[in-house]
């Protein structure tokens, strides 16, 4: 290269012949140098970022990972959770490769697919370069652009999304514009694929739909237009024809381009009842945002001049200001020339990406946070980045635009060629790669490793479910390490259900946020059921931002056996007894007067029947049907008890014939109940286990209507007594009797983890 100063003027010319050579070799290989090089750099990108143990700092990036990994790693596998936010197509790429744990916690399972549509994506931008520009030497350059920007580098390195959208947005336009100069179907099909594809991977991707679908009636009826205006028999032919053809076209594309919105509509509809969740359900991003305006922290709802400098330094950031600057003039000379009037129309959909990010901003559906924006965000979200890499998106505009100055002389390509290696190396220089810092620093970033680290340690029982909400924890599971099968959270069905209200039928451990922040689980048990789960959870260990509960060895106040003595609280439990079985059938006054006399004498402990078969006057006058009045009483006895600081002892049913007992349940099922050896079938009938286990299920998860607590969790409860006096009829069938209170001990076990289980035998069968 040589600069010659001629008449005040630079004159720079490129007469080395190496250089032409290069320029010559990459002019005819070009995709090959392209496919080459940035393999090349992706290669190293990606030691780097292993070296550096930075694959991963984004939570999102190891949310991607367990989203792929929970189809197969869950206490309830398929493919519904793939979810109803995230769009799904990135994570069917992941479930590929997830399957394998190193691949699965290092996070390459993903990041193979970003440096595969980096490597894509930086070809396809050259192709673009290539078609709209004829000058190799600028193509050169502001493909360089693209392939060396370091905030590129670095997300094609993790498992994020951006790099499959930007490479699906890259050839929406290179196909765009291939149709709208040549019209060969397999453009049009490989536009609407590409457009299909980028809406199945981010929402932006709806954006660049709706903006492709706009220049393709635009260009159709411009075409039409044209024709229709000529006065000749032939072009009004041709017109009419056309306008068939452009009512085809764009019936073509809108049915398979759109055919990704259209499929995650009906997904949302078929497995959430809902067609549009994962715009309004409770995970998603308005949602989010809703929470974060409620701290006053989302700063530009309804603020276009913010909401357009956000986007601006979120831009500015991602590509370099200089960058983007020669961007902009590059758009200004694009602008004053007079290319085809159609490609002129489809290089503003480049402009997508901006359009999207700005309305969302605006709206209040997206946040953006950037330390130019100047704005206190500690209450809000911690940090002063969050979600910078929303400008990452617009390299390919800057890039392709910047061309139209670089290509106006080789004084433009020097000043262009100097921006483009100046920039990303004092961005190296500063140690400021925005998305990296953001990944590492940022809110996109709440720190774990203290978590995972100690639950490591601490809850490494493998048998243990640990109850936390992924949409607000993924990343922390994800560090863990641990089977994803481990851990009840959304997608897990009734576990789920059923642990948000009582967590202490399925979880050892709670994980959840120390904070009105967000967290699911927090709102359910903190705010919602007024952290009455801590009867039976202690506060393990509490983190920044984070608080674990493991289960107690019994609740606060529960009776518990050990040392072949009793035990509450951990001190000896000692009492006295009564038999007062026909309590439930005394008004409530009785019931009162009864409990208090027995208190006052040192009575602790109460025996009372709860059962009673056969009649409209007794608690179940035939199978699954119960008398309310007399559940209603019991409720009082129990709650009359736990003021009194009393237990009661609950027995479930009759040997004898008093109020039913076993022989209305063999009468039910039409057996003999005359003899001792006809109630045998009682302990060894399906049909009579079954009726038993209904009633025995009815009272332990029945909700008190007095007090409000299941009778499960009700401290007033001393034990579950399965029978008054059990035998047999010969020591021939007493195993028969064993079996059936083995069987009846674990049913209830599974319904009441806690509360003591006696047979009610006598010492004898």
């Amino acid at each position: 290269m040589k600069i010659n100063f001629i008449n005040r003027k630079v004159v720079i010319s490129f007469n080395d012949k190496s250089i032409k050579k290069s320029l010559n070799f990459y002019n005819k290989h070009g995709v090959l140098v392209v496919t080459i090089f940035t393999s090349i750099l992706s290669f190293i990108s990606i030691l780097v970022s292993y070296k550096y143990d930075i694959i991963l700092a984004y939570n999102d990036s190891r949310a991607h990972m367990n989203m792929a990994r929970l189809v197969f790693d869950n206490l309830k596998p398929g493919f519904a959770q793939l979810g109803g936010v995230w769009l799904p197509f990135p994570h069917i790429m992941i479930l590929t490769l997830v399957w394998n744990d190193w691949l699965w916690q290092s996070g390459i399972a993903g990041s193979i697919y970003s440096m595969s549509f980096y490597v894509l994506s930086s070809i396809y931008i050259f192709k673009l370069l290539r078609f709209l520009i004829k000058d190799k030497v600028t193509v050169f350059i502001c493909t360089l652009n693209y392939v060396i920007n370091v905030n590129l580098l670095y997300m094609q390195s993790t498992p994020m999304t951006e790099l499959t959208l930007i490479f699906f947005f890259i050839t929406s336009v290179y196909y765009l514009l291939q149709w709208v100069n040549t019209k060969k179907v397999l453009h049009m099909i490989l536009l609407a694929l590409s457009v299909f594809l980028a809406t199945l991977t981010r929402y932006d991707g709806w954006m660049q739909f709706l903006t492709t679908l706009t220049v393709l009636i635009i260009v159709e009826f411009m075409e039409f237009k044209t024709n229709f205006r000529k006065n000749n028999f032939g072009s009004i032919i041709k017109s009419i024809l056309l306008n068939a053809k452009m009512r085809s076209t764009i019936l073509f594309f809108s049915v398979m381009a759109g055919l990704g919105i259209l499929l995650w509509i009906l997904w949302n509809y078929l497995i959430f009842d809902d067609p549009i969740y994962f715009a309004v359900g409770p995970y998603s991003a308005r949602a989010q945002q809703f929470a974060i305006e409620s701290a006053g922290k989302l700063f530009t709802k309804h603020n276009i001049a913010l909401s357009l400098s956000a986007y601006w330094w979120a831009v500015s950031d991602n590509v370099g200001i200089i960058v983007l600057l020669t961007g902009i003039i590059g758009f200004i000379c694009f602008v004053m020339e007079n290319p085809n009037k159609y490609t002129k129309i489809v290089l503003l959909t480049l402009f997508s990406p901006a359009i999207f990010h700005i309305a969302s901003l605006y709206l209040g559906s997206s946040v953006l946070v950037l330390p130019e924006m100047n704005i206190n965000v500690a209450e809000g979200l911690k940090g002063t980045l969050f979600n910078a890499r929303y400008g990452l998106i617009m390299l390919p505009a800057v890039s392709v635009f910047m061309a139209y100055f670089a290509r106006r002389s080789v004084f433009a390509k020097s000043i262009v060629f100097f921006v483009v290696i100046f920039t990303p190396l004092m961005m190296l220089k500063d140690n400021y790669i925005i998305t990296l810092t953001d990944g590492k620093m940022g809110s996109s970033s709440l720190r774990v490793k203290d978590v995972s680290e100690w639950l490591k340690q601490n809850a490494d029982d493998s048998n243990e479910l640990i109850l936390t909400a992924l949409s607000y924890n993924s990343a922390l599971s994800f560090s863990t390490g641990f089977p994803l099968s481990r851990f009840i959270h959304e997608g897990t069905g009734k576990y789920w259900e059923s642990s948000v209200v009582d967590p202490d039928q399925y979880a050892d451990w709670i994980v959840m946020a120390n904070g009105d922040v967000g967290d699911p689980l927090y709102d359910s048990l903190i705010k919602k059921h007024d952290s009455q789960f801590l009867r039976n959870y202690e506060l393990k260990k509490r983190f920044e931002f984070i608080d674990v509960y493991v289960k107690k060895y019994v609740p606060d106040d529960f009776v518990y056996v050990r040392d072949s003595g009793f035990w509450m609280n951990g001190d000896r439990y000692k009492f006295l007894g009564v038999n007062s079985y026909d309590l439930i059938f005394r008004s409530p006054n009785e019931v009162a007067s009864t409990l208090s006399s027995a208190k006052n004498n040192g009575i602790d402990v109460v025996r009372v029947w709860v059962f009673g078969e056969g009649s409209e006057n007794l608690i179940q006058p035939e199978p699954g049907k119960y008398n309310s009045i007399l559940m209603n009483n019991v409720d009082y006895v129990l709650a009359t008890a736990y003021k009194l600081d009393m237990k009661v002892i609950l027995v479930m049913s009759n040997y004898w014939e008093a109020y039913g007992g076993i022989r209305q349940y063999l009468r039910w099922v039409d057996l003999p109940d005359q003899s001792a050896s006809d109630l045998d079938a009682f302990f060894t009938d399906s049909r009579t286990k079954d009726i038993y286990k209904d009633f025995i299920r009815e009272i332990v998860l029945r909700k008190n209507s007095l007090t409000g607590e299941l009778y499960k969790n009700d401290p007033a409860i001393f034990s579950w007594e399965l029978m008054n006096e059990p035998r047999s009829s010969s020591t021939g069938t007493a195993g028969k009797v064993t079996e059936w209170i083995d069987e009846m001990s674990s049913f209830i076990r599974t319904l009441d983890k806690y509360h003591m289980i006696t047979s009610g035998h006598e010492g004898h069968f």
